[in-house]
């Protein structure tokens, strides 16, 4: 059971995003290159809210409390080092165009550097989780839970990573498009999208009922998509060019 447990889940939460990878990233260095500087800037941000959560543990032991204010500190440093990779990606870009080197252009840079960002999100919320899936004591599905969590923990857990990957990479087709028209809103709406995607979810783990937020997070994920391609004016063939 627990083998199959961790590829049901490890499927659910990476096949799409594993999908994109292959036709969008693999193939080309500079698709790579914008791919893994994408992720290694989301773990900065992740190092800094580590170091911030650690001084809030320090000084407070109501849990939810720091739940909600250890997410609240994460979007703010994610989004600010989403900014901070946009920054180096520009200054890159010129240099290499000076080299002669080949870039990434436009939507391209900006579809794969938010699925980098999704993508380590993802890797680092659910790798624990998949590690606990393996061996003959798990549980894939059961009426009392896991640690308290009713409903499937793994099944339900693997489609609020599915969800925020692909939210991520939507919101970096966003960001991007609001830093080509200079438009401070498309940020602002950016922003606070991540933000309540991620109290909705926050708010399901301290009611103990882990799929509450599943559905309001997916049609969160429906809207920005199409919001995205609207404002950045590219459609789904983006993936596959």
């Amino acid at each position: 059971m627990g083998l199959k447990s961790f590829f049901g889940a490890a499927m659910i939460a990476f096949g799409i995003p594993l999908w994109l990878f292959v036709f969008a990233v693999a193939g080309k260095a500079e698709n790579l290159v914008v791919f893994l500087s994408s992720s290694f800037f989301w773990l900065l941000s992740l190092f800094f809210t580590g170091c911030v959560w650690r001084l809030v543990t320090v000084k407070s032991d109501d849990q939810n409390w720091q739940l909600f204010i250890g997410v609240i500190v994460a979007i703010l440093f994610q989004e600010l080092f989403r900014y901070f990779f946009y920054r180096v990606i520009r200054r890159g870009e010129r240099f290499a165009q000076e080299l002669g080197v080949p870039i990434v252009y436009g939507p391209k840079l900006a579809f794969i550097a938010g699925l980098g960002y999704g993508v380590a999100s993802g890797a680092f919320a659910f790798f624990n989780v998949l590690a606990d899936s393996v061996g003959p004591g798990s549980v894939w599905d059961s009426d009392d839970g896991v640690d308290g969590v009713k409903g499937g923990f793994f099944l339900i857990s693997a489609f609020h990573v599915l969800c925020f990957i692909l939210l991520n990479t939507a919101l970096g087709i966003i960001w991007f498009a609001g830093f080509e028209k200079k438009s401070w809103m498309m940020i602002a709406i950016a922003a606070v999208i991540h933000l309540i995607a991620s109290l909705f979810t926050a708010g399901s783990s301290v009611s103990g009922i882990a799929a509450l937020s599943l559905v309001p997070n997916y049609f969160i994920l429906a809207g920005t998509v199409m919001y995205a391609f609207r404002t950045s004016g590219i459609g789904p063939g983006i993936c596959c060019k």
